[in-house]
């Protein structure tokens, strides 16, 4: 076997994870980070090491003696120059493969406020660590304009907040955990009934019998059933239990053989009707896949010809066959050529998908390379795992009805949640707006006047949203007192132990949005440092 070149033995066990598709869009891909504090550098940090292309570092400040004591990116030599240049120097000599630096020494929340969609244009993902919340806001509204994602993360002391903020964000490559198997043993194709129809169960010896592929079996009895009870499928408990007895009484010669255990444990797959997914169905009911324009990007070309697909090749109901088979209890020949016969399926399936997306993009004035013969193999394969996420906007989170007001509800009467935390950080911008400095942050700072602030201000948020939760005295709640004591304490301090932990958070959350593949985490993550807890939260 030929050795692996150098950049695959680097990246290998990477590559196995997300294969060179995923690490490709990760080279190709240019990262802008507001503000290289201790949480900034590491979320850079687990980028850049895993092959990220190009960084861009914001941050109009100086090195000073509290970064030396949180962030591993700067050193004492640098005391009182520039901490994005610092950084990234730093950064650059984690990994070579990083191409290009890019430095701007501006502060972040001013060159936030001054984003527009164009300036935006150079980066494929943006992320705030610690951004206030106007030019947060300001910045939030030029990325949805834009339709890049934005990533806001912040840490205090020992807890810590991630938001991720995306139009719409789309997943071939979902990579379930448990796939739903699609063997199309409720109504056969063609060469799977030629095949199921050319065993004779009744002429065969115990031995022979026990190596028939379970999915032959399931089909025979759903056959003998139906030819029972006029054509029907089972459907009622009775009728299912019954049909269970047919594949293990029918045709058994001696004993219960292990396929035949495989076909009992199988045994939905033959009675209970093919459905598409709901996520699915939702992608293929969205008014961009339905009407397509010279605009709509390759996912929806696809879709739009998945839709087509369906409603001509599909029966109206079926997606393209995905071609596999699980392990199962049969001789070789048998077993290959089952294969054979679902890759045969599934390629006949692939091969239509490619002329309808083809069409599809005809129709709407692009090049049959806007959707390669790759791209659809690759949407066909996973067809069945499709998804689409549309993140709330955090101006309309703010919003005074925006909040999904029910969850957060839910969570918070939970007393071990760490949901309450989300609202603290809530009162914490309420009371930046009003003092341009996070309650506790300076020296000089009277902190029970400070307390006696910060909790009027999460009044104000609770009270914003219509939330029926309250501050609490004791500490047996997800929303008490000590909680605002201890969000006054840290005085929005960086540990670097949070900020470690929360960058590879962020950093593994973005490797998802920018390879398109797992899906991202649902809106907001809290960290609560002081139990190792946390909670996701569609807010």
């Amino acid at each position: 076997m030929a050795t692996p070149d150098k950049k695959t033995q680097k990246y290998d066990r990477q590559l196995r994870l997300w294969g060179e598709r995923g690490q490709s869009r990760l080279e190709n891909s240019h990262i802008c980070l507001l503000n290289g504090n201790a949480l900034g550098t590491e979320i850079l940090k687990n980028l850049v090491l895993p092959g990220i292309g190009q960084i861009t570092v914001v941050d109009g400040n100086k090195v000073q003696a509290s970064d030396l004591g949180s962030n591993f990116f700067v050193v004492e030599s640098a005391l009182g120059q520039s901490r994005a240049k610092t950084a990234a120097a730093l950064l650059k000599e984690l990994n070579e493969d990083l191409r290009e630096v890019h430095v701007v020494e501006q502060d972040a929340a001013v060159w936030a406020q001054a984003s527009t969609v164009d300036s935006l244009a150079p980066y494929s993902l943006l992320v705030a660590s610690e951004l206030p919340p106007l030019a947060l806001r300001t910045l939030a509204a030029a990325a949805e304009k834009r339709n890049i994602p934005l990533v806001a993360a912040r840490v205090n002391g020992l807890v810590g907040l991630v938001r991720i903020q995306y139009p719409e964000h789309v997943v071939i490559e979902t990579k379930p955990d448990f796939a739903l198997e699609d063997l199309r043993l409720d109504q056969p194709f063609s060469e799977l009934r030629q095949f199921t129809d050319a065993i004779d169960l009744a002429s065969l010896t115990s031995a022979q019998y026990a190596h028939v592929p379970f999915p032959a079996l399931l089909i025979k009895a759903r056959d003998l059933f139906a030819a029972r009870h006029e054509g029907k499928t089972p459907s009622t408990r009775a009728e299912k239990e019954e049909y269970k007895k047919l594949i293990t009484s029918e045709y058994v010669k001696d004993q219960i053989t292990v396929n035949v255990e495989e076909a009992v444990k199988n045994a939905y797959l033959a009675y209970e009707p093919y459905a598409i997914p709901s996520d699915v169905q939702a992608i293929l009911d969205d008014a961009k896949a339905v009407t397509i324009t010279h605009d709509s990007s390759a996912f929806w070309v696809m879709a739009h010809a998945l839709r087509k697909f369906i409603a001509t090749e599909g029966q109206g109901k079926y997606l393209p066959l995905k071609g596999s088979i699980p392990d199962m209890t049969a001789e070789t020949k048998d077993y290959v050529r089952l294969q054979a016969i679902y890759h045969n399926q599934a390629e006949k399936d692939a091969q239509t998908m490619i002329s309808y997306v083809r069409e599809a993009c005809k129709s709407v004035s692009r090049e049959e390379s806007y959707c390669s013969e790759e791209d659809v193999r690759l949407f066909v394969k996973n067809a069945m795992f499709l998804k689409l996420i549309r993140y709330k906007s955090i101006a309309q989170e703010l919003d005074a009805a925006g909040l999904n007001r029910d969850e957060l509800e839910m969570q918070l009467m939970d007393p071990s949640s760490s949901a309450g935390w989300y609202l603290l950080f809530r009162g914490v911008d309420q009371f930046y707006l009003k003092h341009s400095r996070y309650p506790g942050a300076e020296l000089s700072a009277d902190l029970e006047k400070d307390f006696s602030e910060l909790s009027a201000c999460v009044d104000e948020v609770i009270q914003h949203h219509g939330l029926a939760v309250s501050i609490s005295k004791s500490n047996d709640s997800a929303l008490n007192e000590d909680m605002l004591r201890e969000m006054v304490r840290f005085g929005g301090a960086h540990l670097h132990t949070i900020a470690s932990i929360l960058g590879g958070v962020v950093a593994q959350e973005m490797i998802k949005l920018l390879t398109q593949q797992w899906l991202p985490m649902d809106n907001t993550f809290v960290f609560n440092g002081i139990v190792s807890a946390s909670a996701v939260i569609s807010v």
